[in-house]
């Protein structure tokens, strides 16, 4: 299969590499396989097709301030995050005990302004005024990855789930992945836990952290009374505003997946985590001021604005990482 053939849209920035969907000329079932070798295979004990197959959350809701929504509580007893964060058989109150992972998901508020009539405002980088009026995003899954680098297993493993890691069997789950998703109210953002995982499967350390928007299964956290988003990744509708132009309505739905990797940091320092010894909460940053970069809402076929903005979803999300000595960690 040439890559030429592909045509895949992706950048690799130094340290990260984003994963977004195919362009116009690949067919859609391809899109699919693509997305799920590219993410690295082991599926966290989800269903593979739920993760990847083609085609209000938490909180009150947070001021659209410019600034980051994030939760500054780790979690820990948060509103946000209590129905998504499994018993890691520490007693309340305890420190978490070693490897135990937390993922949150935050927001960054820059270039986003309140609308009036509900949602938000924000300028794409073709100077478009979008705004946004309702939507929702389906955060699949999230997990962090072993040193050891990826062990391709050949086309016929790429047509099932992807690549196997060091240290896996095909058939066992990566013990750090969230075991439900989340979907996110994108209209009124508010930070929210995704999930908080404990390795007991002690085969760390840990060195990169990926990230995956895919379709909601129904047992995902914040499912909206109002609209369907079950077998769904992404919904957005609104108004978009040309220069000189009045505004018309748009709409971005799709099943398609799309998500993001990169190396734990924290700040320009590289990090590795090591579940026998340390607990980690690693941050999931959206920016949706970037959602639409690139995409002419106005103007593109319904698939190029729907790969757009998913290509768009995956270059607008970053990842930091704060891991400290679990407190009943063995000695060195």
């Amino acid at each position: 299969m040439r890559a030429a053939a592909l045509n895949r849209r992706a950048v690799a920035s130094p340290g990260a590499r984003r994963v977004a969907v195919a362009s116009p000329g690949a067919r859609r079932t391809v899109v699919a396989l693509l997305v799920v070798a590219l993410l690295a295979g082991c599926d966290g004990g989800r269903d593979a097709d739920a993760a990847f197959a083609d085609d209000a959350s938490a909180g009150d809701g947070a001021a659209l301030d410019g600034g980051v929504a994030a939760d500054d509580d780790a979690g820990a007893g948060s509103d946000a995050g209590a129905d998504a964060a499994p018993d890691t058989g520490a007693d309340a109150g305890d420190a978490p005990p070693p490897g135990t992972f937390e993922y949150r998901l935050a927001w960054d508020l820059a270039g986003v302004a309140p609308h009036a009539a509900g949602g938000w405002t924000a300028t794409n980088d073709l100077g478009h005024v979008v705004h946004v009026e309702r939507g929702w995003i389906s955060s699949h899954a999230a997990r962090l990855v072993l040193c050891e680098p990826a062990v391709e297993t050949g086309l016929l493993r790429l047509l099932g789930v992807g690549t196997a890691w060091a240290g896996h069997s095909e058939d066992v789950p990566e013990p750090s992945a969230t075991p439900v998703g989340r979907v996110e109210d994108v209209a009124t953002p508010a930070p929210a836990v995704l999930g908080v995982v404990r390795v007991t499967d002690l085969h760390g350390p840990y060195c990169h952290v990926h990230y995956v928007v895919a379709r909601a299964l129904e047992d995902a956290v914040g499912l909206p009374s109002d609209e369907r988003m079950v077998d769904v990744s992404v919904h957005l509708e609104g108004t978009v505003t040309r220069p000189g132009e009045a505004p018309v309505p748009f709409a971005v739905r799709t099943s398609y997946a799309t998500g993001a990797s990169d190396a734990l940091r924290d700040g320009d320092t590289r990090l590795t985590v090591d579940p026998e010894r340390e607990t980690a909460v690693v941050t999931i940053t959206r920016a949706p001021a970037r959602f639409f970069d690139g995409v002419d809402l106005a103007a593109d076929t319904e698939r190029e604005r729907v790969e757009g903005v998913l290509y768009a979803i995956a270059q607008a999300t970053t990842f930091s990482v704060a891991s400290a000595p679990a407190s009943d960690a063995p000695p060195p």
